[in-house]
């Protein structure tokens, strides 16, 4: 069984796999070498035997570690493996003391042996998976969903609270799955299961301060920050350039990744090896500033160009993410980490940045037409009323759509307004095109206020910019964006390198006053201001373009038949989920033009490739 496993996630580890079985107790690991390739196999046992643990990803500090527990009178056996830094901190400090000294990416499960216990831990912002399983006194984890599959107890039964908020967030939040048997350790959290008595306790070890702020005001306090910020910076970008193998640098043209080159190219000796993604629609495309940024750097610089038959790799990328996923942009990444992967093993990203230094227009709050909120409140409640009845009509001009959304947005509160520009679907579209035994099955609970704008107030961030902020760390961040690097980079074996998400520039940057982060409502204004001393005012100062997707015309192109024919024959209306009538009325008038459904469409697309992949009927 634990080869079979195993196998089910080689691609995460092509270089390497162990076996380490004892009495009730059986570990398996897949490797992908990249430091103390000589010394560091796993699964990696204390010299007593007592502790034996697997672990994916990275500590960065963890020379710093070993020297601490070293001094202390733990002795290694490895060259310098970061691995067998996990084993002797858990010794020494306990589980949450140790991942509250490690710095990096990770998720690993430690048995002891002697306490009959097992400890598992996953990193402070979910960049690396773990999904836990457990019935009748045995237990299972995995990376990947599908390594769980051999389970005796592997249950198909689909969760579905689970598939109502992934059609409004893409994705799956945390802890839930798409699976009732099967959940994720949450960021930031570590996980102890006792044999004895079967029990599982799951605590947090971390959380993100916004207050207090840090102290002083003018420009002197300002322009000491820049240079923490700077400093911290390029600490997270040296940390993260140990291996043994070839690295290299995700380039997209914007802000953050090249201020990652920027700091690799003060650290890396010889050309950094730099890969970008374009598209053929001229919108879509960033290649002109990517290539500006590997001029500048003198860069080996690689290119692909994503074109519309793209698609055809749809399936194969469902099968990697193990449940319902729908971020647009794993395609580009997906063909990014292919193009790596021919000649890097580790690559860094600029991944985090806008989460921290406020690069998302969403975070300025909803700008509807300048005069629309100077119409009486009233006015624009009864024509929201007037609205109601004709939500669900089929071809509805795309200028109907639109005076319904904004005027809606301008009657909602703050939080709600938030919420719904980070919505997929809203729930007047969810209902049109599910089924009503599906929506009673679940109570259709109102998933944006039980999981984006809960976060808003589930930590200490007293400004509204914060709380914003503390939302996408909590939910999109883990959820959608470091889901989506994490499996393309994996199903490629790349090891992906995230420097604005290490925890003590995150955690610097949360305590940025507001006026440091927003002044005059202006997005990233620090970060740039960080940066203005190495990176060109182009790149500095240009519109966000982020890595979008031109799947409005794909579904009016080269999608268009495909959407057509999976959700809409008799395999997807049969499970009962979705409604032909309400999925017919957003193919035909996008398909016209009369309308923009490319969101909606994409995730259902998405979910039902899923679930012809899982087989289920």
């Amino acid at each position: 069984m634990l080869h079979t496993m195993a196998r089910a996630i080689a691609h995460r580890g092509p270089d390497d796999q162990g076996i380490h079985i004892a009495d009730g107790v059986g570990l398996a690991f897949r490797r992908l070498a990249i430091v103390d390739v000589a010394t560091g196999r796993q699964p990696m046992s204390t010299a007593d035997g007592e502790q034996t643990v697997v672990f994916n990803g990275e500590i960065y500090n963890h020379r710093a570690l070993r020297d601490q527990l070293s001094a202390e009178g733990h002795l290694f056996r490895t060259a310098h493996s970061d691995t067998e830094s996990i084993l002797y901190g858990v010794r020494a400090w306990g589980a949450e003391g140790f991942c509250q000294r490690a710095a990096g990416m990770f998720a690993f499960a430690l048995w002891d042996a002697k306490a009959r216990r097992l400890i598992l831990a996953r990193d402070r912002v979910g960049k690396k998976p773990l999904y836990l399983a457990h019935d009748a006194g045995t237990f299972a984890f995995a990376s990947e969903i599908k390594a769980l599959a051999p389970l005796r107890f592997w249950s198909r039964e689909l969760d579905h609270a689970a598939i109502w908020d992934f059609l409004s967030l893409q994705y799956v939040p945390d802890p839930a799955t798409v699976y009732r048997g099967v959940r994720k350790l949450p960021p930031g959290h570590f996980a102890v299961w006792d044999q004895a008595s079967g029990r599982l306790e799951i605590r947090p070890y971390w959380r993100l301060e916004y207050e207090p702020k840090h102290e002083g005001r003018g420009a002197g306090s300002m322009q000491q920050w820049l240079e923490e910020g700077r400093a911290l910076l390029d600490d997270a970008v040296r940390s993260r350039l140990e291996a043994e193998v070839p690295l290299g640098c995700f380039l997209s043209g914007g802000i953050d990744s090249s201020a990652v080159l920027s700091a690799m190219s003060r650290h890396v000796t010889g050309r950094i090896r730099t890969f970008s993604i374009g598209f053929e629609e001229e919108h879509f495309n960033e290649l002109p500033y990517a290539r500006e940024m590997a001029q500048k750097f003198d860069t080996e610089h690689h290119e692909f160009i994503v074109e519309p038959k793209a698609a055809e790799v749809l399936p194969q990328m469902i099968e990697h993410f193990g449940e319902p996923f729908a971020d647009p942009a794993a395609l580009p990444t997906w063909y990014l980490c292919k193009l790596a992967r021919e000649h890097v093993t580790v690559a860094l990203n600029g991944d985090g940045g806008d989460e921290s230094f406020t690069g998302y227009p969403r975070t300025l709050g909803f700008n509807p037409v300048p005069w629309w909120t100077h119409v009486p409140s009233p006015l624009r409640s009864g024509l929201a009323s007037a609205m109601r009845p004709i939500r669900g009509l089929p071809h509805r001009p795309r200028i109907v759509q639109m005076v319904d959304f904004v005027n809606r947005q301008s009657l909602a509160p703050p939080d709600r307004s938030y919420a719904n520009m980070m919505a997929y679907m809203l729930d007047d579209t969810k209902a049109e095109v599910t089924t009503p035994a599906f929506r009673e099955s679940i109570h259709a609970r109102d998933s944006l206020a039980e999981i984006s704008i809960a976060a808003m107030h589930a930590g200490n961030a007293m400004e509204r910019a914060d709380r914003l902020l503390a939302s996408d760390i909590a939910t999109y961040l883990p959820g959608a964006l470091l889901t989506k690097v994490d499996r393309m980079s994996m199903a490629f074996g790349v090891e992906a390198r995230s420097p604005f998400l290490d925890h003590r520039l995150m955690e610097f940057a949360a305590r940025l006053p507001i006026m440091a982060k927003l002044p005059r409502r202006e997005l990233k204004v620090f970060l740039k201001e960080m940066l203005r001393p190495e990176l060109p005012s182009d790149i500095l100062d240009r519109p966000k373009a982020g890595f979008a997707v031109p799947m409005g015309q794909w579904f009016r192109g080269p999608l268009k038949t495909m959407a057509y024919d999976l959700l809409l024959d008799g395999t997807a209306q049969e499970r009962g989920i979705l409604s032909a009538r309400g999925v017919r009325r957003l193919l035909d008038d996008h398909s016209s033009g009369s309308a923009d459904h490319k969101r909606p469409l994409w995730v259902l697309l998405n979910l039902e490739l899923f679930m012809r992949h899982a087989r289920i009927q």
